[in-house]
């Protein structure tokens, strides 16, 4: 049976007309391809050179991977160009669906794509409808060496995911034209767009990076992207995250972050004495024989008052900060210093640990036990989830509100749901923040200012402790 030709109509059912195919190429070719971003002005696009026997599913890989996107979502190609969300190749999620069709999987490079001047089209993310044009520019015969795709040139940096589309990436190129250092943006959009994001930057040798990672694991694509190399470099919880993450490809996004939090002109002057000042405070007080507890367990009155007056509490919280029961912040640095294990209680007094006595002169040492706490083994499992996000997101430069966002939807990413009436929803900002909320309040006292509102962007000494969390070593 012959296989149909360009424009015939292939025998299956769809819903509508269905797309076009030829022949594959009888000996190996390489296909040299420009994709083209449509509606992007200026002009977005990429030229490679990719080998025609490559089926449609790994072109997906190799243009998500090329234009810079991260493989959050649902992709199509088509052939018809006019209507590819009625006429498109099946997809995995397709077959699932039970629509009836050709699966991409099924379909070459050089079936669709296999002489000058073809054109095909290639849906990423249907909320945003980010549409390219990928058109062949030349056909020749395939050598032994040649890889399986390159990228040979480019123009702009892509998108950013989930920005809107056409419409919401020209309003961020209208606001870079209007003011090149963001100062009138207002203060959603300059905390969300990355604070490294040039839109007319493109590394020819990053999108070849990026080629040679398809197929690599989720640890592997981190620490490639990332810069942290070795697996011991990072939390227990953090490698947690990253070997569960379906698929790998979604840890790209994860790795620009963490490289962003890793790089020295974020992490601005941090003074890793400060940073644990509260923290000193209560080992000083337990260094010689503890701090005494009422009967009923609760720091003594005086211990309170001085405590409030040395971290500069007293005059911002709303009492007299003379009993711990009724000063919440002094109450929440106890408990995180003891879950630390840096104090513990023994009859009627706080004591210092073996570490926290280690610690005592040592606010580097300190600083690690501090942080260490975030993700302890022993916090459940989503809320040592749920700060690795939260921690990532501090320490890249978002604010509070952004970061239990960016958490939230990675918690989905990682299936964590919640039950309402009957049914797993996912997790509201309501639930994200009673998960990090213990971080949150020792990453407000790591600046300095334990009433600060949530909405604010973590300062240096904060932002020091969230990667220590993260890169204990």
């Amino acid at each position: 049976m012959s296989t149909p030709g360009m424009g015939q109509v292939l025998p299956f059912r769809r819903r509508s007309a269905p797309t076009r195919m030829r022949p594959a190429s009888a000996d190996p070719v390489v296909v040299r391809i420009r994709v083209t971003l449509d509606g992007a002005q200026p002009a977005i696009w990429r030229e490679l050179d990719v080998r025609g026997a490559l089926a449609l599913d790994a072109l997906h890989q190799v243009l998500n991977r090329a234009m810079g996107w991260h493989d959050c979502h649902l992709h199509r190609f088509s052939t018809d160009a006019a209507h590819p969300y009625e006429t498109y190749f099946l997809t995995d999620f397709d077959v699932a669906e039970g629509t009836p069709g050709v699966e991409e999987s099924a379909v070459r490079i050089d079936q669709v794509l296999g002489m000058v001047g073809d054109e095909l089209t290639y849906l990423y993310d249907f909320g945003d409808g980010w549409q390219h044009t990928v058109t062949v520019l030349s056909v020749r015969p395939a050598g032994s060496d040649d890889p399986t795709a390159t990228c040979l040139d480019g123009a702009l940096a892509c998108p950013l995911e989930d920005c809107g589309g056409i419409g919401g990436h020209l309003e961020i190129l209208d606001a870079f034209r209007t003011d090149a250092d963001r100062q009138s943006w207002p203060e959603i959009l300059r905390d969300w767009v990355p604070a490294d994001y040039d839109p007319e930057e493109f590394s020819l040798e990053r999108a070849n990076l990026m080629l040679t990672l398809i197929g690599a694991s989720a640890p592997e694509i981190f620490e490639a992207i990332s810069g942290s190399a070795k697996h011991a470099e990072r939390a227990s919880a953090l490698d947690d995250v990253l070997a569960r993450l379906d698929p790998p490809e979604v840890a790209i996004e994860l790795a620009e972050l963490a490289a962003r939090a890793r790089e020295p002109e974020n992490a601005g002057d941090s003074d890793a004495a400060a940073a644990v000042q509260p923290w000193q405070h209560l080992l000083d007080r337990a260094a010689d024989d503890g701090i005494p507890l009422t009967s009923a367990g609760w720091m003594k009155p005086d211990v309170v008052i001085d405590l409030a007056t040395r971290t500069e509490l007293v005059g911002k919280w709303f009492g007299p900060c003379n009993r711990e029961q009724n000063t919440q912040p002094l109450a929440s640095l106890r408990t995180y210093t003891q879950a630390a294990g840096l104090l513990r209680k023994y009859k009627d007094r706080l004591l210092l640990t073996r570490t926290g006595r280690s610690a005592l002169t040592s606010p580097d040492r300190l600083g690690r036990a501090v942080a260490g706490g975030f993700l302890a083994a022993k916090r459940p499992l989503p809320q040592r989830h749920a700060t690795v996000f939260f921690l990532l997101a501090v320490s890249a430069g978002l604010s509070g509100d952004l970061a239990v966002e960016f958490t939230g939807r990675w918690m989905l990413e990682l299936r964590w749901m919640t039950t309402a009436a009957g049914h797993d929803v996912p997790l509201d900002d309501d639930d994200i923040s009673l998960l990090v909320d213990d971080a949150r309040d020792m990453l407000n006292w790591a600046d300095g200012d334990p009433m600060s509102l949530r909405d604010r962007v973590f300062g240096p000494n904060a932002r020091h402790l969230a990667r220590l969390a993260l890169w204990p070593h």
